[in-house]
């Protein structure tokens, strides 16, 4: 906007190392309970509007091959970042001489003028214009754990998870009605207060137990394309300096998406076997929306990779070194829905930004990849 001026986003952290003192040392032996850190932090971070879209523009458009003209985006002088506050709560705990350790974090996000694209009253008659009138919340958990669960000279073992939980809402549009960021106009992904962003909304079918369509809730909320629980998983082992062995991976639940190839299959006339009851099969589209949302709850190995050291008397003194190793990514994909729920997409453009995805179309996972190496240190 014209008169925005400067943008200032704070930051501050405070963390107290209670282990570290004395009286704390004393009173509690290392062997138990090793490491105690309080943390707090705060701070703010923005994301800045689309470029130009501040300002009234005209859309060009052809017609029998002459330009004409028409309103295009109002604009918004007064259009700013959004502006995001976070705050941290988190202790650190160390046991058994730092063999467990747990790293706990409660946080609290709220946005506020956040972007929405989105729609005026009818009767004002102009196109949606990106405006700072929403407001958003995310709070939630952060748990991380590492078990050293071998620690000498000739083995070692280290065991690492994490979990973390958000709750995503809506907290105000602004007054904007509800309005769609993305999808099918009988599947889309909306925007309304007291829901997650991007929601799943459409109609929700109740099949009797012949197969026969008993019931349709219409404009139901089908889920949200945002996970409330994921994770990471990983194990790092050693044997005698030589060998290692290292595998990552990572995990989420609680998240659906719209299984959009199927979708269009149907269109097609392709039926998906088990999607939809044989009784049904003649229904409206727009009553069967909710047979195409599934829950895309996944666990995913990144990474495995394997190296070893060959003993110096197999290259005798001739080289230094010699280092073998076998790498594989993402060599499991295990998911519920019938697509890979994390290459997909919704809204991006539309919405200057925003893309709560939750839509899978035409995407493939990514490639299994093998790598081998060999280092010669001479």
């Amino acid at each position: 906007g014209e008169s925005i001026g400067l943008q200032a986003f704070p930051k501050v952290g405070l963390s107290y190392s209670l282990s570290d003192e004395d009286f704390f040392s004393n009173a509690v032996p290392a062997n138990i309970l090793s490491n105690v850190k309080l943390r707090a932090n705060y701070g703010q971070a923005g994301n800045f509007p689309t470029p130009f879209v501040n300002e009234r523009l005209i859309a060009v458009n052809p017609f029998l091959g002459v330009p004409t003209y028409t309103f295009g985006v109002p604009g918004d002088p007064n259009l700013k970042p959004e502006r995001t506050a976070t705050t941290e709560l988190g202790i650190d705990l160390g046991f058994l001489t730092n063999r467990i350790n747990v790293q706990i974090t409660k946080f609290e996000s709220n946005t506020t003028d956040a972007l929405f694209n989105a729609p005026f009253a009818s009767s004002v008659g102009q196109i949606n214009q990106l405006r700072n009138i929403g407001e958003i919340s995310n709070e939630g958990w952060e748990i991380g754990t590492s078990f050293v669960v071998l620690d000498n000279d000739n083995v070692g073992l280290t065991l690492n998870a994490s979990l973390n939980t958000v709750e995503n809402k809506v907290i105000s549009s602004g007054g904007a009605p509800e309005f769609n960021v993305g999808g099918f106009t009988f599947l889309g992904s909306f925007v309304k207060e007291g829901l997650p962003l991007g929601y799943l909304r459409g109609s929700k079918p109740t099949f009797a137990a012949d197969g026969s369509l008993e019931s349709v809730q219409q404009n139901a909320n089908l889920g949200s394309p945002i996970a409330d629980r994921f994770g990471t998983l990983s194990l790092n082992f050693t044997y005698k300096k030589r060998l290692s062995l290292f595998v990552s991976g990572d995990y989420q639940q609680g998240a659906q998406g719209v299984a959009v190839d199927d979708v269009l299959r149907y269109f097609g006339g392709v039926q998906d076997e088990g999607r939809i009851p044989e009784n049904s099969l003649d229904e409206s589209f727009f009553d069967l929306a909710g047979v195409w949302v599934e829950d895309t709850d996944y666990l995913k190995i990144r990474n495995i990779s394997l190296f070893y050291t060959l003993p110096a008397k197999l290259h005798r003194n001739l080289i230094k070194k010699v280092d073998v190793g076998f790498n594989v990514t993402n060599p499991f994909n295990y998911f519920k829905s019938s697509f890979d729920p994390e290459v997909t997409g919704a809204g991006i453009g539309a919405q200057g930004g925003f893309g709560a995805g939750g839509f899978g179309f035409g995407t493939e996972s990514a490639p299994r990849t093998y790598l081998a190496t060999l280092r010669v240190s001479l």
